[in-house]
């Protein structure tokens, strides 16, 4: 499935292996190598439309079929809020992004949250080089994109310095 968001968003493609009222959990899928690449997790507020890639036709379909491609959900992910979610990716996987989209500017931090508030919490963000910038701090409203145990994700955990974590 192909979901088309707003300007400024970026569409996303992937199998829905999970969903609630408020957000969507894709297994990726990256088209280009065709594999699976991680979880990403959008707003439902923000989806603009969507296209199934579910006809035989279509050469991508064929294609995932030989090559018994298949999404599996996450364990233990929440999907009641993004608090709840953030928490629960957390305590599974080393890393996230989270990302903020608007039409004029999209920024995404990378790295472990750090702690959690009631309206907003804050993520050690590391840069391009491996070395942690900062905290960071988000309001929860704020977060259009959710992602983790992505390929970039993954080699981040492995190479970035370690940071003194708070569980939050």
């Amino acid at each position: 499935m192909q979901i088309h968001r707003p300007p400024g968003m970026s569409s996303v493609f992937g199998f829905v292996v999970g969903s609630s009222d408020e957000l969507v959990l894709l297994h990726s899928f990256n088209s280009e190598v065709f594999c699976l690449d991680g979880y990403d997790i959008i707003r439902q507020c923000d989806i603009r439309s969507f296209c199934f890639f579910d006809d035989p036709r279509y050469w991508r379909y064929r294609a995932i079929r030989r090559l018994k491609i298949r999404p599996i959900p996450p364990r233990d992910i929440s999907l009641v809020s993004v608090q709840e979610l953030l928490s629960s990716v957390s305590s599974c996987y080393p890393l996230l992004s989270a990302h903020r989209e608007t039409p004029r500017r999209r920024t995404t931090y990378v790295g472990p949250v750090v702690s959690m508030a009631e309206r907003s919490f804050t993520i050690e963000d590391a840069d391009f080089f491996g070395q942690w910038t900062g905290p960071r701090r988000l309001r929860y409203a704020d977060v259009t994109r959710v992602c983790f145990d992505g390929g970039y994700l993954r080699a981040c955990a492995m190479t970035t310095q370690k940071v003194r974590r708070h569980r939050p």
